[in-house]
């Protein structure tokens, strides 16, 4: 017997809306390429997203040997659409990229992401 976590995923993105923040998801994509130049144009893509900041405890990392540092932020971010290492967020006008990111996902299904960013 198999569980369907859809109903926890919208349940957990409908608590993240209600009690988070909005923040902004800025992904990078190549774009159009000129062959006179040899050069990408690259594509940037800017879309809101909710998001709960949480507090780094003292001594806590997100991922074996990677220290939390003075200004990074944590993020329970909603699982509405996915998020790629590369992309960085700004957070109360603060823009961030992405130390780390884990996926809470039972059976496959993103529930939510847990993110450490950095400025």
């Amino acid at each position: 017997m198999s569980f369907d976590y859809t109903s926890i995923k919208n349940k957990a993105s409908a608590t993240i809306k209600n009690f988070g923040q909005e923040v902004i998801r800025i992904s990078h994509t190549v774009g159009s390429y000129d062959t006179t130049t040899g050069e990408a144009t690259p594509n940037i893509r800017k879309t809101k997203r909710h998001a709960v900041v949480v507090a780094f405890g003292d001594g806590e990392t997100l991922d074996k040997n990677t220290l939390v540092q003075n200004g990074d932020i944590r993020i329970l971010l909603d699982a509405t659409a996915t998020v790629d290492q590369q992309d960085h967020f700004i957070v109360q006008g603060i823009e961030y990229t992405i130390v780390t990111m884990k996926k809470t996902s039972p059976s496959g299904t993103i529930c939510l992401f847990d993110i450490h960013l950095r400025t």
